[in-house]
């Protein structure tokens, strides 16, 4: 995969869009940047924005490229301007109608996660 040569290279950077339930985590659909990639155990350390929550983990290759492979019910939407039609009310969404009714608003379109790979 792109993503372990991605690694080695020190001008390059790794960030997964990755469901955490699918990889044996607490969630749902998340992006991380990806820190290392281990050859010994096949695994990608995945480090956190939010590392008070989630701290720095070693995610086997295949568990990981599952969890890559799922999809994103809101991955495609019309940025930013729906997000400007959205009222505090829905902003604040959690019941399961007014989390549909959003994602109309926003004109969620399902997509497959995966990663992205930044280089300078």
């Amino acid at each position: 995969f792109d993503m372990k040569l991605a690694l080695s290279d020190p001008s390059a950077r790794v960030i997964v869009n990755y469901h955490r339930a699918s990889a044996g985590q607490v969630g749902s659909g998340h992006f991380s940047p990806v820190g290392a990639y281990h050859q010994g155990t096949d695994s990608f350390l995945i480090l956190d924005v939010a590392r008070y929550k989630y701290p720095p983990v070693w995610i086997v290759s295949d568990i990981l490229y599952k969890a890559m492979r799922t999809y994103d019910q809101c991955g495609d939407w019309d940025f930013p301007h729906a997000q400007e039609a959205l009222d505090d009310r829905l902003r604040g969404a959690r019941k399961e109608d007014e989390v549909k009714e959003a994602m109309d608003v926003l004109g969620c379109k399902r997509s497959l996660r995966g990663y992205i790979i930044a280089k300078r």
